[in-house]
């Protein structure tokens, strides 16, 4: 899919930026009672009460609508072929999100978010 997508090749960004990000960021996110005000408490007695299970048609459509000139997600999963293939993969999708909502437990892969900075 890489080769397809054309993300065959790694660019070496300069140094400069990267450290001057860092040097930005860093104090916020490394700063436990700034991060701390940041995220809301979570209550581990809660429940997920008022959840309806996603239908396969909806979506569909959600998969329908997606921009193919977009860039992928951290799957790697160009949206072009979400788009075009739809039909065959939103009950599967549709299975993946219910089960997840329905146990209260999310993949381990959909917990990692990819950063760029924007120059």
């Amino acid at each position: 899919i890489n080769n397809l997508a054309g993300r065959g090749k790694v660019r070496k960004l300069p140094d400069a930026p990267i450290k001057d990000l860092n040097d930005t960021f860093a104090p916020i996110v490394l700063d436990p009672n700034r991060t701390a005000a940041l995220v809301p408490p979570i209550n581990l007695d809660s429940t997920l009460t008022d959840f309806r299970p996603m239908q396969v048609d909806v979506v569909q459509d959600l998969l329908a609508r997606l921009n193919p000139a977009k860039a992928a997600g951290s799957d790697g999963i160009p949206p072009y072929v979400l788009k075009n293939y739809a039909e065959i993969l939103a009950p599967y999708i549709t299975d993946l999100v219910n089960e997840s909502f329905a146990s209260g437990e999310l993949p381990d892969t959909y917990k990692v978010a990819n950063i760029c900075p924007i120059f």
